[in-house]
């Protein structure tokens, strides 16, 4: 997320998601905590399912940042003004 990403909180289309969206509880990947922050997503559409699962999400110690990622994001929050 950067500056840039506030622009769309009030894009129709996207807005239009919202109700489409649902959290669910999912034993298998609450099974994964306290080791993993481990998360899921399934997209459905067209007919078809599309899952993906992030066991380590990024920031994790064991799936740590490099160094350019961090600076890269500073970088360009610096960039873009606030509104």
């Amino acid at each position: 997320m950067g500056w840039d990403s506030y622009n769309h909180l009030r894009d129709p289309l996207l807005r239009a998601l919202l109700p489409k969206v649902v959290c669910a509880f999912d034993p298998e990947i609450e099974a994964e905590f306290p080791p993993d922050m481990s998360g899921r997503r399934t997209v459905e559409a067209a007919g078809k399912r599309f899952t993906q699962t992030v066991v380590v999400p990024k920031g994790e110690p064991s799936n740590f940042l490099s160094e350019a990622e961090p600076r890269g994001k500073f970088a360009g929050l610096m960039r873009q003004p606030r509104r």
